[in-house]
């Protein structure tokens, strides 16, 4: 994809500015959610910011989107007449729990109709997150195994 654009300008520091392409560029162009954008930044980011606790979030992140995934096919991409509108009170309760203005809560009801719009679903992708989860967690182990011999 030659047609990407970084973001002109980062909010708090310069840990994705020392990319050539920024962990939200690749979320927008794949349209990742929010599990797999976190972990695509922590992942690019951990030398830069927060060291093994980023890689540490993100593993998180892919063992929460394990979870919530098991629920996504029959709550969302199966979801009509009474079952959307359950999902869509949901969004409503979201809005008024966190107190939510009325533009963010636009912004935010948008994004969920969005991606309402464009159901996926694939198989394949059990297998994917679980391979992603074990890449994780190798990843880490190693890091904290490199950790602990600079401190022997």
């Amino acid at each position: 994809m030659s047609n990407y654009k970084n973001p002109p300008k980062q909010i708090g520091g310069n840990h994705y500015e020392k990319r050539a392409i920024q962990p939200i560029v690749l979320s927008e162009v794949f349209g990742l959610n929010f599990h797999e954008g976190n972990i695509v930044k922590y992942i690019s980011r951990w030398e830069n910011k927060n060291g093994i606790q980023d890689v540490e979030k993100a593993l998180w992140y892919a063992k929460r989107l394990k979870e919530v995934d098991k629920a996504r096919p029959a709550l969302v991409l199966a979801a009509t007449g009474e079952q959307k509108k359950k999902l869509l009170n949901f969004v409503d309760t979201y809005i008024k729990e966190n107190k939510l203005s009325k533009e963010e809560a636009s912004i935010i009801t948008d994004v969920i109709n969005y991606h309402l719009a464009f159901p996926v679903s694939d198989l394949v992708a059990k297998n994917i997150l679980n391979s992603l989860i074990k890449s994780i967690e190798k990843f880490l182990n190693k890091l904290k195994g490199d950790l602990q011999n600079e401190s022997n």
